[in-house]
C-alpha cells in the first residue's frame, strides 16, 4: 500500500476504549505503522474483521475494509489503500443483525469494473426465524446492497463466515461461500453447513455438512487454491467444535473440493465412533435420463482403473467392488443400482449400520458410477474416509 513493492498488513484491535476498537496498517517491509483508524461506536467491535479489496477508487492501489458489526445493525467501512481515506461506509438496517461479522472480496459481480464485497450478518431474523442470518453482496463502488441471501433456520447464523474460493463451476465468474455454523443438517444439532453460490446468478450450487453434532462447520472459511489438482479452486472450512481422537472440541479444518462433479457427497466421511452414512448425488445430465446406473466402490485406488465397454471406470477392481455389486440396494449400499430420473440424476447411500472398528480409522475408499446399455459413461472417483 505504501508503494515499496512489499505487501503490507492490517491488524484490528476490537477491545480498545470500551470495544470502540481501532485498525492499524503496518509496513510489510519493516512493520512500521502506516495508519491507524478508530471506531465510532462503543461496543461496536470495530476492527473485528479486516480484509483486502481490489482497487475500488481507481488510484492504482488495492484498498481494504473492516467492520463494526455490533453497533445497531452493523457497519462496513472501505478505505483507500493509498491515502487511508474512507471511500464508503455501509450500515445494516436491522438492529442486532451484525452486518460486517464476516467480509470477503468476491470479484466484479455487477460488471462495473470494481470488485464487490460479500458480508455476513448472522444476527438477522428471517420472519419468525430468529438469528437465521443473512449475507449481503455490496457494490465495491458505493457500498450499496446488490443482493441479499437469507438463512432459513432459527439460530443457525447463516453469514457467520464468508469466503471466495474462486470460479468453482467454470463459468468465468468467481463464486462464493457462506458459513452457517449452527445449522442442524440431518438433525445433527450445531453440526454446521457451508453453502456455495454462483457468482453469476447467486443461485446455490451445493452445500457441505458438518459430520457430527456441535462440529460448528462453517465457523471460518478461506480459499485453498487448487488443492487436488483438478483445475478448480478448493476451499477450507473450520469446525472448531469437532472432536478428534476422543478429545472434545479439539477442532478440525476440512478442505473441500470446489468442483461440483457428476458424483458428489456433501459429507464424504464415515465416523468410526457411532458409525454413519454418506449420501451420494449422481448427476449425469438430462441426456442420460432413464438410463441404468451402477455405483461401485474400490479400496485399492483409482489408477489405472477398470476398462468397461467403451469407457474406463476410475476404480481398481478388487473384492470390495464385488461387494458393492453383489449387495447393491441392500441397507449398506442403498440405491447403488437403479434408473436415472428425467434430469439424469439419482441418489444413493453408504451406511455403516453402526460403529466401525477403530482399526479401520484412516482407511480410504473410492466410489464411482457407470451407466449401462451401453457401458459408455463413467463419473469421477469420489473418496470416502473413515475418521475417528
Amino acid at each position: 500500500m505504501n508503494g515499496d513493492g512489499v505487501r503490507d498488513f492490517i491488524v484490528g484491535a476490537t477491545h480498545y476504549n470500551t470495544m470502540t476498537g481501532y485498525v492499524r496498517v503496518y509496513s510489510g517491509a519493516n512493520c512500521a505503522l502506516l495508519k491507524q483508524t478508530y471506531g465510532e461506536y462503543q461496543y461496536g467491535y470495530y476492527g473485528s474483521v479486516v480484509a483486502k479489496t481490489g482497487d475500488l477508487n481507481g488510484d492504482g492501489t488495492a484498498d481494504y475494509m473492516t467492520a463494526a458489526p455490533r453497533d445497531v445493525g452493523g457497519h462496513v467501512y472501505n478505505y483507500s489503500g493509498k491515502t487511508h481515506a474512507l471511500i464508503w461506509k455501509a450500515s445494516g438496517t436491522l438492529t442486532g443483525g451484525r452486518m460486517g461479522e464476516a467480509l470477503a472480496s468476491i470479484g466484479d459481480v455487477n460488471g462495473d469494473g470494481k470488485d464487490d464485497i460479500l458480508t455476513g450478518a448472522p444476527g438477522v431474523d428471517n420472519g419468525s426465524a430468529t438469528d437465521a442470518g443473512a449475507a449481503y453482496i455490496l457494490s465495491g463502488a458505493s457500498g450499496a446492497v446488490l443482493a441479499t441471501l437469507l438463512g432459513n433456520a432459527a439460530y443457525a447464523e447463516f453469514g457467520a463466515s464468508v469466503g471466495c474460493p474462486g470460479d468453482v463451476d467454470g463459468d468465468g465468474m468467481k463464486d462464493f461461500a457462506v458459513g452457517e455454523p449452527r445449522a442442524a443438517p440431518g438433525g445433527r444439532l450445531n453440526a454446521g453447513m457451508v453453502h456455495v453460490f454462483s457468482g453469476a446468478t447467486y443461485a446455490p450450487l451445493y452445500q457441505c455438512e458438518g459430520m457430527t453434532a456441535v462440529d460448528l462447520l462453517g465457523s471460518a472459511l478461506a480459499a485453498a487454491g487448487d488443492a487436488n489438482g483438478d483445475g478448480r479452486p478448493d476451499f477450507v472450512a473450520g469446525a472448531p467444535g469437532s472432536t478428534a481422537g476422543g478429545a472434545i472440541s479439539t477442532g478440525s479444518a476440512f478442505v473441500f473440493s470446489g468442483a461440483r462433479l457428476p458424483l458428489h457427497a456433501a459429507l464424504p466421511v464415515l465416523p468410526a465412533a457411532g458409525g454413519g452414512q454418506v449420501a451420494f448425488e449422481l448427476d449425469a445430465g438430462s441426456a442420460n435420463a432413464g438410463r441404468p446406473y451402477y455405483l461401485l466402490g474400490s479400496m485399492s485406488g483409482t489408477s489405472p482403473g477398470t476398462p468397461l465397454g467403451s469407457t474406463v471406470l476410475p476404480l481398481n477392481y478388487d473384492a470390495f467392488m464385488n461387494l458393492t455389486l453383489i449387495f447393491a440396494n441392500t441397507p449398506v449400499f442403498a440405491s447403488f443400482f437403479g434408473l436415472l430420473d428425467a434430469q439424469g440424476r439419482a441418489t444413493a447411500t453408504l451406511d455403516s449400520l453402526g460403529p466401525i472398528s477403530p482399526a479401520a480409522v484412516g482407511v480410504q475408499m473410492h466410489f464411482a458410477a457407470v451407466l449401462d446399455w451401453p457401458l459408455d459413461y463413467a463419473t469421477n472417483a469420489h473418496p470416502v474416509e473413515i475418521m475417528p
